[in-house]
């Protein structure tokens, strides 16, 4: 099961990345919709987040199984 667990820590590492690159381009000037950067930043990076929460509470359930 060693691929499923590095599954769950890309997914965490995307979610990381994603909330840097929205810090990074919020010191940014001349951005028109820095709110849609916030929001889409926060959507992508929730979702990949709540991905690896629930694959790996799958994987946790079908360990003890």
């Amino acid at each position: 099961m060693k691929i499923n667990e590095e599954i769950v820590k890309w997914l965490m590492d995307v979610s990381k990345y994603v909330v840097t690159a929205v810090v990074i381009s919020s010191f940014l000037t001349g951005l028109k919709e820095v709110w849609m950067i916030y929001v889409l930043g926060l959507l992508i990076s929730g979702m990949a987040f709540g991905g690896a929460l629930l694959y790996a509470r799958y994987l946790k359930i079908n360990q003890k199984n």
